[in-house]
């Protein structure tokens, strides 16, 4: 295992070049600290599990990148020789490029003559709103920003008018102003203030500014930053993955109303077929309190139910399941639950229709893969539904299809008005 400290006075060394990496390090928890002669790949989490990694040395780089996998997908401060490494087999799903400017310790700083203050996390939704970067950030990280690094800001006419932060590498960012309030002198302040701050604490001052944008860059060599080098930030996906996950979210989108029918027609049934249920425990053991599922024989009235998720959330469906707790041995299921297992059901369905088009499209990518399972399995459609087994039950998108996508496709119904999704359903109800 490497430690932190052993490895920081070899960072250190080249301190512009690794100034980003050293303090992603002292601010953040590290999965892992790999070093390869005087290269070094670091594996970390702030918003994103991000890969970090130092070389100038090719032979090292090319080690290294032999050491990554599928799983590592974000990486920051890639330098342009770095690229084609990293790229090569992956579908690049966003690639943020800029230049890397630091401040000389020689130069001397003027005083900001703006007034400026701390600004607070009650800021972080306004800033999120005024940033142009909002699909490589978030509220969260903003707020995270805030209290774990430094933010200044400029208010006038009782508003936030312009501000200016500190990234998760110690980079200053986020700096805007307001377009009514630019020309005053705001965005030169911030930064003389910022810079100033950072001396203070010892550290480098440096930014990131992309190289279209001349404003900023002006702005940032008139007041004494040098330019560095150019650097990437990438998220990176296996092509496979990228490609079945898109395939998928096309069809189910294309097949959506047919998922929305299905889901007002069991809700049809449940609403004509069963009655409300309730839980008795007046027959409970001593020693468990699961209680037993007894009807009430009485009719749902949907004008209780604003929302199907209020039907949902609070009804019994009938089905229990082993709670695994002393005391109380078995869980009783709500509807929302059985929701669950229709939506995912649903959802193979539609991986099955997918997984069926590229098998007669003859698609490299899931051709290869099948070929190098260890299954005995054909590429061909009297396979498919063991193909979709294999992809459903391996880590190519279970994820996926087990957590992340059944939450966004259930979002279509959770908040339909009840009365008009049994309306919907309502002439062919079942379950």
């Amino acid at each position: 295992m490497i430690f932190i400290n052993e490895i920081l006075p070899e960072l250190e060394k080249d301190p512009i070049r690794n100034v980003n990496l050293i303090n992603f390090m002292l601010q953040y928890r590290l999965y892992s600290v790999d070093r390869v002669g005087d290269s070094f790949l670091i594996k970390g989490r702030s918003d994103h599990s991000w890969i970090y990694i130092s070389s100038n040395n090719i032979s090292e780089f090319e080690e290294i990148v032999t050491m990554l996998n599928d799983d590592d997908e974000y990486f920051a401060i890639i330098e342009d020789w770095m690229m084609p490494h990293l790229i090569q087999d992956k579908k690049i799903v966003w690639k943020l490029s800029c230049m890397k400017l630091f401040f000389p310790d020689n130069k001397e700083i003027p005083e900001a003559k703006s007034r400026i203050e701390d600004i607070n996390d009650e800021y972080a939704e306004y800033i999120f709103k005024h940033s142009k970067y909002s699909d490589f950030t978030s509220i969260d990280y903003i707020i995270e920003r805030i209290n774990k690094g430094v933010a200044f800001g400029i208010c006038q006419d009782d508003q936030l008018v312009a501000w200016l932060m500190t990234q998760d590498d110690g980079a200053m960012g986020f700096l805007h102003v307001l377009d009514e309030y630019r020309g005053r002198g705001y965005a030169q302040d911030l930064t003389y203030k910022m810079i100033k701050y950072l001396r203070k604490q010892n550290q480098i001052p440096f930014v990131h500014i992309e190289e279209n944008n001349i404003s900023s860059m002006n702005l940032a060599l008139k007041i004494g930053f040098q330019k560095d080098r150019r650097i990437h930030w990438l998220y990176r996906r296996n092509k496979l993955e990228a490609m079945l996950e898109e395939r998928i979210k096309e069809k189910c989108k294309k097949n959506m109303e047919n998922y929305i029918q299905m889901i007002s027609e069991w809700f049809a049934h449940i609403i004509i077929t069963e009655t409300k249920g309730t839980i008795d425990h007046s027959w409970d053991p001593p020693w468990d309190h699961s209680g037993r599922l007894v009807s009430t024989d009485e009719k749902y009235n949907l004008d209780e139910y604003p929302t199907f998720f209020d039907f949902l959330d609070n009804d019994y469906s009938g089905n229990t399941k082993a709670s695994y707790l002393s005391g109380c041995g078995l869980f009783h299921e709500t509807y929302i639950e059985e929701l669950d297992y229709k939506t995912m059901n649903w959802i193979s369905d539609n991986v099955q229709l997918v997984v069926e088009e590229l098998i007669k499209e003859d698609n490299e990518e899931l051709e290869k893969w099948v070929n190098g399972l260890d299954e005995d399995i054909s590429f061909s459609i009297e396979n498919a539904d063991d193909i979709v087994w294999e992809i459903s039950n391996q880590d190519i998108i279970a994820d996926f299809l087990v957590f992340c996508y059944p939450e966004e496709v259930k979002q279509k119904v959770l908040n339909t008005d009840s009365n008009l999704l049994y309306e919907r359903g309502k002439s062919n109800p079942r379950k």
